[in-house]
């Protein structure tokens, strides 16, 4: 098994620029670093880093999070404030409800607020719940790690 998973892993760093899996390890990306949680792997993505979960998941939970230069354009929707450990500024947030599948239903939280050198930052995530609507919890975390090179 131990065989497998080492081909397993050195394809996967093969195949992408930039993959990462481990216990509190910090990720640089395009300008910036944040800290990836247990159970997640990052990939490099357009100006930014994305995470996933690992391994077989009955449910879905996905971030990515990027900078830019120009503001973020979103369609009309209600954004709510949040303030961010870490952020001079409250970021503008909403959650829209995307559809169910067997691990409930999908949900997506898209904040977007400055970092303190004028970047725009965004986050975009995903999760699923059978019950409730989640609190992204994990992401709000991600967010919070979040510092500027």
């Amino acid at each position: 098994m131990t065989r497998v998973r080492s081909i397993l892993i050195s394809t996967l760093l093969l195949t992408w620029p930039f993959v990462v899996e481990a216990e509190s390890t910090r990720i640089d990306a395009y300008g910036f670093s944040i800290s990836l949680p247990d159970g997640f792997a990052a990939t490099q993505k357009d100006g930014g880093v994305q995470l996933a979960q690992t391994g077989m998941r009955r449910t879905v939970q996905r971030l990515e999070i990027f900078t830019q230069d120009q503001p973020f354009q979103t369609a009309t929707r209600q954004f709510t404030l949040r303030d961010v450990a870490g952020f001079d500024h409250p970021f503008l947030s909403a959650v829209e409800r995307l559809g169910a599948g067997s691990g409930g239903t999908e949900y997506r939280l898209t904040a977007v607020g400055t970092d303190n050198t004028g970047q725009t930052v965004v986050m975009i995530a995903q999760d699923q719940l059978e019950i409730g609507t989640p609190g992204f919890a994990f992401a709000w975390d991600v967010l919070a790690s979040y510092q500027p090179r």
